[in-house]
């Protein structure tokens, strides 16, 4: 079914919010680490610093339900935006690790109200046969902006006020299409109390949080892994670095067809074909890894793949919740998400440490095993569902 250009307008609004939101973060989190280094903090103290950024969608999901009840999703996310500008503004006041904690605290639980109201609010707007396009377009625009958050740092560097303040500008800068989005508020979360709990959704939809979890560790492994690997086969550090980016661009460049896709194939299946893809390069990487014209198109191909293991899930989330459930439903997608991230840098580096750094792209291959199982046992247990929502 077509979009009316109305729809395509609303749907726009948000996802330049959010667009804005990922290049910002994606701009504080190295920022506020090259500082601390900077200032002489160890390594161990700057992951444990970052880590209370990560731990505010745990603080903040007990009510993030009865915070858009009460003030509804527009304004829960000019709020959230004010208030990620506000710490950014925060953090150059006192450059101490027992001082930034609580304020990243902060910072993470309000950035994860943005990306749990983004979602929702895009899955809800999202037509039924359009779905699967309109969040690889979601994806793809959030692709994007991440990556030019690390860019916009190198423009600005780490020195002084003005990276801070350039990054408390461009959440304030949301503000704009957010106060838009007023006429549709209705529309972007259902009002109502939902049946579900914040645990049933696990239960209900295990294939689309097994699939960000997993998602979730081999991104964070990458970013975190990727060129420790690529420094111990030999490359410099700007290819070890540029191997990250390769991989990433794969991301950008596969989602919206991966959507494309789900629209028309059955979506469990079009995640099993992609976590197979995905399995299958992670082997050849170790043969194609002296090779450069034969690693970056496999990396590119890769990203695409386990990029789909985030879209993917998310097009399943909107399929199987509606309204506030909706809004419970993407809160835990983002929990999952998490931890997700947290474990996967520690298992990988783990796996690393026993088997030798060359033993990177072999070390995420259970994870991704352990979804087909999941997937093959979903599909068996119950008929094929059809492409479209019910």
């Amino acid at each position: 079914m077509p979009l009316v250009p109305a729809a395509w307008r609303d749907l726009a609004l948000v996802m330049a919010t959010a667009t804005l939101v990922g290049m910002t973060f994606s701009l504080a989190v190295p920022l506020l680490s090259l500082v601390l280094e900077r200032e002489g903090v160890d390594p161990f103290a700057i992951g444990l610093n970052t880590a209370a950024g990560g731990l505010g969608i745990f603080v903040v999901a007990p009510f993030v339900d009865r915070l858009v009840r009460r003030l509804g999703p527009v304004r829960c996310i000019r709020s959230a935006l004010v208030v990620t500008a506000g710490c950014m503004l925060v953090f150059p006041l006192w450059v101490e690790p027992v001082f930034w904690a609580p304020v990243r605290l902060v910072f993470g639980c309000a950035g994860a109200l943005l990306f749990v109201l983004s979602e929702a609010s895009v899955n809800t707007l999202a037509p039924k046969g359009l779905r699967g396009r309109v969040l690889g377009l979601y994806a793809t625009l959030f692709s994007l902006g991440f990556a030019a958050g690390p860019l916009l740092l190198m423009l600005a560097g780490s020195e002084g006020v003005l990276p801070f303040a350039l990054a408390s500008a461009l959440f304030l800068l949301g503000l704009v299409p957010a106060a838009c989005l007023r006429a549709v508020e209705g529309r972007m979360l259902p009002e109502g109390h939902g049946r579900l709990r914040l645990l049933d959704t696990w239960r209900i939809a295990p294939v689309a949080m097994a699939g960000v979890f997993v998602y979730a560790l081999l991104e964070s492994a990458h970013f975190a892994l990727l060129p420790v690997y690529a420094l111990d086969l030999g490359t410099g550090e700007r290819t070890a670095a540029a191997l990250v980016a390769v991989w990433l661009s794969g991301n950008i460049l596969f989602q919206y067809p991966v959507g494309w896709l789900a629209d028309r194939w059955q979506r469990q299946r079009v995640m099993l074909v992609c976590a197979s893809l995905a399995v299958a390069g992670l082997l050849l990487v170790p043969r194609a890894a002296g090779h450069v014209f034969l690693l970056w198109p496999l990396l590119v191909l890769l990203g695409g793949a386990m990029g789909a293991l985030y879209t993917l899930p998310l097009v399943l989330v909107g399929e199987r919740f509606r309204g506030a459930d909706l809004t419970k439903a993407n809160t835990a997608f983002v929990m999952t998400f998490q931890l997700g991230a947290i474990a996967g840098p520690p298992f990988t580096g783990a796996v690393m440490d026993t088997a030798g750094s060359a033993s990177f792209p072999l070390a995420l291959v259970p994870p991704l095993l352990v979804l087909l199982a999941v997937l093959l046992v979903a599909g068996h247990a119950r008929a094929p569902a059809s492409q479209a929502d019910p």
